[in-house]
């Protein structure tokens, strides 16, 4: 019987890997970076469509070469057809509203 569970784990973790490895997918697809210093790099980012501004933003230029930005490293980033993305992450705040009496 020990056996019998065993074998069960070992089937069940082969079958669980490959969903893990498809949430680690890139989606690289034509945008720019826009700079500090305001020049636009254009090449490829990994669009993961995002619901919150990203952390981390995987960039590859022509030649291939990866590099990775974080908020404070660029002013912002855009796709062709798409809006444009700032590099800042906001946090809003809310204020009690004054009732009128």
């Amino acid at each position: 019987m020990k056996k019998f569970y065993v074998s069960l784990l070992i089937v069940l973790s082969f079958l669980l890997v490959p969903s893990v490895n498809v949430s680690a997918q890139k989606n690289f697809i034509d945008g720019y970076i826009i700079t500090l210093k305001k020049d636009t790099l254009k090449g490829k980012i990994d669009y993961r469509e995002w619901n919150l501004n990203p952390s981390l933003i995987h960039f590859t230029d022509a030649a291939g070469k990866i590099d990775i930005f974080r908020p404070d490293d660029i002013a912002g980033f855009l796709f062709p057809r798409r809006t444009t993305t700032s590099a800042a992450m906001f946090r809003l705040i809310f204020l009690p509203s004054r009732q009128k009496t």
